[in-house]
């Protein structure tokens, strides 16, 4: 090679050197935040009839990818998304009724449960505007007053209950109806405390509205689960019920 060959490979490799040094890298893109919404904002309010355990393990993922994103939101946010959140909530309550039926779907929709207990956005939250458990983000001109606890105060009538299942049935109505009472008791303090910050100008925090969505929910699981004589998630949502239950009164009183 001679030196004129030489110094043209030399410039040409310069050259390349320099051209790669003015572009700029591309800047890690989010990972799968359109793909979770995408499927969320189509989500159906309720399970198709074939639902499989990958389907709802599938929707649990998107609940958990979300989750980190819903827990920041400003309150323009928060309306933007509502009707997507709804649907979220009447899906995974629309998965306890289903897995009442089938043991099958179990596992997967307490998991479900499980995300969307952990969710942000709780039940409550998601209500339309002027229900009583509704304007967890939004700010009212007036404090509004209460009609009394979102979930019913005493447990669903069964008949033709099994002679077999009748002392665990009895059992659970009446842990259903005490824990109903401890949990008017904290909706009601969080309610006066939700009106009082108000008056003032200011909105209750997220931590504690979530818990009293995730209590809402968790009443009405246990309510359906009765009249569905699944005694296993009906205790499972009562336990659930107790701890949204502690959570409140640590941060209300009792």
């Amino acid at each position: 090679m001679t030196n004129v060959s030489r110094m043209i490979c030399v410039i040409l490799w310069a050259s390349s050197l320099a051209a790669t040094a003015q572009t700029p890298p591309t800047p890690p893109q989010p990972s799968g935040n359109g793909q979770w919404r995408n499927e969320l904002k189509g989500l159906p309010e309720h399970p198709a009839a074939g639902t499989s355990v990958q389907d709802i393990d599938r929707f649990t993922q998107n609940v958990q990818l979300a989750a980190p994103y819903f827990a920041t939101i400003t309150p323009g946010d928060f309306e933007a998304n509502r009707e997507m959140v709804r649907r979220m909530w009447a899906y995974v309550m629309a998965l306890d009724m289903m897995a009442g039926k089938n043991p099958a779907l179990r596992p997967a929709a307490s998991r479900a449960r499980r995300a969307m207990n952990s969710f942000p956005i709780g039940f409550a939250m998601v209500q339309p505007p002027g229900s009583p458990q509704s304007g967890a983000l939004a700010d009212p001109p007036t404090p509004q007053k209460s009609s009394g606890p979102p979930f019913a105060m005493t447990a669903p009538h069964v008949e033709n209950i099994p002679a077999g299942d009748r002392a665990t049935a009895s059992d659970l109505s009446s842990r259903y109806t005490s824990t109903a009472a401890r949990a008017a008791s904290a909706w009601q303090n969080v309610e006066t405390l939700r009106q009082s910050l108000v008056s003032r100008g200011m909105t209750l925090n997220a931590a504690t509205a979530a818990s009293v969505g995730r209590l809402q929910a968790d009443m009405d699981s246990a309510s359906r689960s009765l009249t569905a004589r699944d005694w296993t998630e009906a205790s499972a949502s009562l336990d659930r019920a107790d701890a949204e239950i502690e959570k409140i009164s640590k941060t209300v009183g009792r």
